[in-house]
């Protein structure tokens, strides 16, 4: 009586039952592929830009091609007079950022709600979506438009 090998049998029905989950499943991995790609594309392919802050970058000679000065240009930006006051500016601007960018949103929300006439809401709504979808440009114009 001979004997199988129970791990290539392992293996087969391993395989098998993948193949039949990924087949089930078919349509949920296509809605996912979008997002997959996105994430790819735009975040971890520009990742390989990285590679500029150690190198001598030329931009006629592209991002690979330039010498290797490893943390030269660190070490140059650290030692000038203008890097504490650069790094706290940064550090403020995104302070800001969280203080009156998190919670103005959802208060401006809260009393848009508040309003009790449905036109006058709508307006409110419309006035203040609309610089999210027109370019700046045009907003801008529209107002000294509206206010001359």
């Amino acid at each position: 009586m001979r004997q199988a090998d129970s791990s290539s049998l392992l293996k087969g029905r391993t395989r098998k039952r993948l193949l039949e989950i990924l087949n089930r499943d078919k349509y949920l991995y296509a809605m996912f592929l979008p997002f997959f790609l996105y994430y790819i594309i735009f975040s971890y392919i520009p990742m390989s830009g990285l590679v500029i802050a150690f190198k001598d970058f030329k931009p006629g000679f592209g991002i690979y091609h330039g010498d290797w000065v490893g943390f030269k240009w660190f070490i140059q930006f650290f030692n000038s007079p203008y890097a504490i006051r650069t790094i706290r500016n940064t550090v403020l601007i995104s302070l800001y950022d969280l203080l009156f960018g998190f919670p103005i949103p959802i208060l401006f929300a809260v009393c848009i709600m508040e309003i009790r006439h449905m036109g006058y809401r709508r307006i409110v709504q419309t006035a203040s979506y609309l610089p999210h979808f027109i370019s700046t440009v045009v907003m801008v114009g529209i107002l000294v438009n509206f206010f001359t």
